[in-house]
């Protein structure tokens, strides 16, 4: 189903260069920067002044050096003077802090610091020049400054979350060679993107309703243990993992969104995601109350609620004029049994033929596909109504199978 090679992380340079000059007092020839005691993100200010999650498990000192490099960065200073010998450790703290947690920073391309005895210089490096930089900040907070207007009035916080998620996932294709994959330029102007990309636009945006989420650097173990990130999300004082990237599948189908990963608790998470960052406290997440499939009865907690869900999805998705139906299952074991029951014993028809007794768009219930997706325990039934083009279901109909093109005719799909 979705086999991208995600090698998201862009690694930031740090150098290090000790310099012992013992007659020395560690007084940098350069301008100086007293270190800031009232610190505002420069960047949001016009929007949202939330602070980024992972700073509060800095220390006071850590937290002034965090303000001091990103002030200077934020100012595109080639460089700035601490007055004290930072160490090289809490340098690469504040280095992975502001690039990978911090949505906007994608600008960095290095850090370069000399360490005296009473002092520290820190040199900046850029991507791109300033007004550059500028031009992609001011397009990426108009283009998100749209998104926002564009929810639709009276959703509530959990709909505003699948709102961007869906945004998202609708609107972006995941490339990992695309120019500023890495970001949320690449995400709201270009629409191409890759994980880090994805998990920073969703934070981002996030950010601009006033909804606390952080990105996550972790690994797919399906994968080979490829580097991956995806985000967590603070939601009525509980946190949950969301992965847009993931959520967005790679399909033949023109349907490509799917739950598999929102809101979900890093139990759901396990099969597939692995946590590698442990520079910072990573919130947990146990709570599944609140995953999408669980809140709309598509899930069967044990094996005998299969049908009930399977139907439940398959009338949501006539409502609504879908046509994939998913069913989630709470374990493996009936998971397996019950793609055995619905697939392989053909159980799947008469679900299919009671559903569409009840369905508000009647759909073909004598024809069918299915997919499976071992690390979530989902499967997804995808339907069809009578008398409508191929290109509604395909992305590129010209690929469908003859066999399947002869069996949807009969039903006037071509």
């Amino acid at each position: 189903m979705n086999n991208k090679n995600r090698k998201s992380r862009r690694i930031i340079q740090i150098i290090f260069s000790f310099i012992l000059a013992f007659g020395f007092l560690g007084v940098y020839p350069g301008f100086n920067t007293p270190l800031s005691d009232n610190f505002t993100f420069k960047i949001y200010a016009e929007e949202t002044d939330i602070y980024p999650y992972y700073c509060n498990s800095l220390t006071s000192s850590q937290k002034k050096l965090f303000e001091h490099i990103y002030n200077a960065a934020a100012d595109f200073r080639s460089d700035t003077v601490i007055n004290y010998r930072v160490s090289g450790s809490d340098l690469s703290l504040i280095a992975d802090l502001l690039y990978y947690y911090d949505p906007l920073m994608f600008n960095l391309s290095a850090l370069n610091a000399e360490m005296y005895m009473n002092s520290t210089v820190v040199y900046i490096n850029y991507r791109s020049s300033k007004t550059e930089y500028s031009n992609k900040i001011n397009k990426i907070n108009e283009n998100a400054g749209k998104i926002i207007q564009s929810i639709p009035d009276g959703l509530d916080t959990y709909g505003k979350i699948k709102y961007l998620h869906d945004y998202i996932a609708q609107n972006c294709s995941y490339d990992i060679n695309a120019e500023d994959a890495d970001n949320p330029y690449g995400v709201l102007v270009n629409g191409a993107a890759k994980c880090d990309g994805y998990a920073k636009t969703f934070s981002f945006l996030c950010g601009k309703l006033g909804i606390e989420s952080v990105p996550v650097i972790g690994a797919d173990i399906t994968e080979g243990n490829a580097d991956h990130m995806w985000n967590k999300l603070y939601y009525n004082n509980k946190w949950y993992n969301i992965d847009v990237t993931y959520d967005d599948i790679i399909s033949v189908f023109t349907d490509n969104i799917r739950y598999n990963y929102f809101m979900v608790s890093d139990n759901t998470m396990k099969n597939s995601h692995k946590q590698t960052d442990v520079s910072f406290d990573i919130p947990s997440a146990s709570d599944d109350s609140m995953a999408y499939y669980k809140l709309n009865e598509n899930r069967a907690e044990k094996l005998s609620d299969t049908v009930k869900a399977l139907k439940k999805s398959l009338l949501q998705a006539s409502e609504n004029n879908k046509f994939i139906a998913t069913v989630q299952f709470s374990s493996k074991s009936d998971y397996d049994k019950a793609y055995k029951q619905l697939i392989t014993d053909k159980k799947i028809y008469s679900v299919l033929k009671s559903a569409n007794k009840e369905a508000v768009n009647k759909f073909c219930d004598n024809i069918y596909l299915s997919s499976r997706k071992d690390n979530t325990y989902t499967i997804d039934i995808i339907i069809f109504y009578p008398r409508t083009p191929l290109e509604m279901y395909y992305t590129d109909p010209d690929s469908v199978s003859e066999k399947t093109k002869k069996a949807l005719i009969k039903y006037g799909i071509k």
